[in-house]
């Protein structure tokens, strides 16, 4: 019975988390056809690139979207990357589903009496909330994300670099096609997006308490110490599984300067453990 009990709920939670993740995609297709596409705010991703070959070619955006949703699956299984495959293919397909059926749904709203600016920065905002809380469902948009993951993976560079790296290009050919407002406008978006998604992936809290463990101690100390600036203490601890001894990192930092510190002690040593917590209040200490 109770196996029963919790395999129901297992359902339950999967039947919850797959609607959630589907009404998000519609959401996101919404957005995307109501603010983002009416404004040309090319700001990377397949969204970008739809907006620019729309420009330049007249291709439908949920066409491209699809094809170049599609062209990265296949990338991703040629690579051998299956899980990753199976985790991105249902939003591959309902996305730009989602954007066909919405196309049209921009001659329904009155821009004339709105700045266009605070159109940017409210799309942007609705973007980083659909992207934060997907994060939180454990779920995968696909997308120039998981190619940003393939490439992550052979040049052994952080996912956050590759994708930045990326949808700069996007942004920069979007600039070069729709001029330097374009750019304005994408960087508008992007800060506002990351914002957004900030406060619903790590929360309101000022800092971020970190305990680490890992082989690189100094290296990881040295990144603390001279590269965030921060303190930190140092504590002994035993593993309960392998009952050995360890040493433990531990460090509080602002927040903003989370992914900073979880992303470089990612290229420090990959194998690292690593547990963060909010901490509201630190007093004391340099």
């Amino acid at each position: 019975m109770v196996n029963n009990n919790i395999a129901n709920k297992n359902w339950a939670y999967i039947f919850y988390k797959n609607s959630l993740f589907t009404f998000l995609m519609l959401f996101s297709s919404i957005n995307y056809n109501a603010f983002i596409n009416p404004t040309k705010t090319v700001s990377g991703g397949t969204n970008g690139i739809s907006i620019i070959l729309e420009q330049l070619f007249e291709l439908k955006p949920s066409v491209t979207i699809f094809a170049v949703s599609i062209a990265i699956l296949i990338i991703t299984f040629v690579a051998g990357q299956y899980e990753k495959f199976i985790s991105a293919l249902y939003a591959s397909v309902i996305y730009p589903f989602f954007v066909g059926i919405t196309a049209n749904i921009s001659s329904f709203i009155e821009f004339k009496a709105v700045d266009i600016f605070i159109i940017v920065i409210f799309s942007g905002i609705i973007s980083g909330i659909i992207s934060g809380t997907i994060c939180k469902l454990e779920m995968s948009q696909g997308g120039i994300v998981l190619l940003s993951q393939l490439f992550s993976k052979k040049y052994k560079q952080s996912v956050t670099k590759i994708n930045f790296a990326i949808n700069l290009m996007i942004v920069l050919l979007g600039g070069f096609i729709f001029g330097t407002r374009s750019i304005i406008y994408a960087l508008i978006f992007l800060i506002s997006n990351k914002k957004a998604m900030e406060k619903i992936t790590i929360g309101v809290s000022k800092k971020k308490m970190f305990q680490i463990v890992t082989t690189e101690e100094k290296a990881v100390k040295e990144y603390i110490s001279e590269i965030l600036g921060v303190g930190y203490t140092i504590f002994s601890a035993k593993g309960g599984f392998q009952n050995k001894r360890k040493t433990v990192i531990m460090t509080a930092i602002p927040t903003k300067d989370y992914f900073r510190l979880k992303e470089g002690i990612h290229e420090i040593d990959k194998e690292a453990f690593i547990v963060i917590t909010d901490s509201y209040q630190v007093y004391g200490g340099k």
